[in-house]
């Protein structure tokens, strides 16, 4: 999805949570908490190298990850998609 969403000219920024896809980490130490703090930081990390409009995606528990940052930071995003 995010090579689809560059290939219209918009930024795309993807990541997997620890033990997911191409991270690092053991799947296991991993809690819904552990998942929002990574969000938050991927989310940091974007906010302070893009001035633009910023959209979350999530897919299965990055849903639900992605709408409890998305309740918490608002102000700072402009639309939630999950899937």
């Amino acid at each position: 999805m995010a090579e689809r969403i560059a290939g219209t000219g918009m930024g795309a920024l993807m990541f997997d949570f620890m033990g997911h896809g191409l991270s690092d980490g053991d799947f296991t130490e991993m809690t819904p908490n552990t998942r929002i703090a990574d969000l938050e930081a991927v989310l940091d990390y974007a906010r302070a190298r893009h001035s633009g409009r910023i959209i979350l995606l999530g897919l299965s528990m990055g849903a639900a990850v992605a709408i409890h940052v998305t309740a918490k930071r608002q102000s700072e995003l402009h639309g939630l998609l999950t899937w």
